[in-house]
């Protein structure tokens, strides 16, 4: 799913706060405003993002996310799809 997690939400602001660069690696703090496209359930979570560049290319890539809110979201209270 997170392959495609654009498939699944429309992220209507997603911006950070807080950089930190620490030689090759770059951790990114913001908030995320999004709408689970399926159900039409907007949510609103804090991110971490946090990159690693060799030879300024990415070569690594982790957000971390309340997957709670972001779930609550995409699914119904039974926790099945909609």
């Amino acid at each position: 799913m997170f392959q495609n997690i654009g498939k699944y939400l429309e992220t209507r602001e997603n911006h950070p706060d807080f950089l930190l660069i620490d030689g090759s690696r770059v951790v990114a703090r913001g908030m995320i405003d999004a709408t689970a496209r399926e159900t039409g359930r907007n949510f609103e979570t804090a991110f971490v993002d946090i990159f690693d560049f060799r030879e300024g290319k990415i070569v690594q890539y982790e957000r971390l996310i309340n997957t709670h809110v972001m779930f609550k979201a995409l699914y119904d209270q039974t926790g099945s799809a909609e």
